[in-house]
């Protein structure tokens, strides 16, 4: 082998060891990039979803996308609708949408943007920027601004708010503006 074969033949192997070294450390950040990014396990569209256990009546809503992440047991909704049949009823006593809601573990679920719910029993419509919904003991809640309104023109808003579904009891950190009166409560 002469000096120009044997200094070609060194080159080249520096060359292909430079290129491995290069695309292996590429290929780590490309892995660790995809392992820090939670994949999903299913995206559906167009899907109804179902939040609540057997023994409770269930939430049932309709989204334009479903995504399911299996392993923290996580769902996102996209523009979800939904409705809640009264208790031993087949009428619908509560309905409502929002742009996206966020449930982990099947009870609990965050409504966020443009919430909207509809409470057939009482007459009021609930609006706020986030909600949360826990199934578990039927109630609504959200820290921020939120804003009640009744059929008989009774409006609200207020900073907390609290809503206890079973017993029908509203509850409120601070009220902004409107006013109580025992004349609705007792229709």
């Amino acid at each position: 082998m002469n000096k120009k074969t044997a200094g070609t033949a060194v080159f080249l192997f520096f060359s292909l060891f430079l290129i491995l070294c290069t695309v292996s450390c590429s290929r780590a950040g490309l892995e660790k990039a995809v392992t820090d990014e939670e994949l999903p396990d299913m995206i559906m569209t167009e899907a109804s979803y179902t939040l609540g256990k057997p023994d409770r009546t269930p939430l049932r809503m309709q989204a334009r996308t479903i995504t399911i992440y299996s392993e923290r047991n996580r769902t996102v909704l996209e523009e979800p609708v939904f409705t809640q049949k009264a208790k031993d009823s087949d009428e619908i006593e509560l309905e409502g949408s929002c742009k996206r809601a966020e449930s982990f573990d099947n009870e609990n679920v965050t409504l966020e943007g443009n919430v909207r719910v509809m409470k057939k029993s009482d007459n009021v419509t609930i609006e706020c920027d986030n909600l949360i919904w826990d199934d578990k003991t039927s109630s609504l809640s959200t820290d921020g601004l939120v804003r009640l309104s009744y059929k008989d023109g009774t409006r609200m808003t207020a900073r907390g708010f609290r809503a206890l579904l079973d017993s029908d009891t509203y509850e409120f950190t601070e009220i902004l503006e409107g006013r109580y009166s025992d004349d609705q409560v007792s229709e």
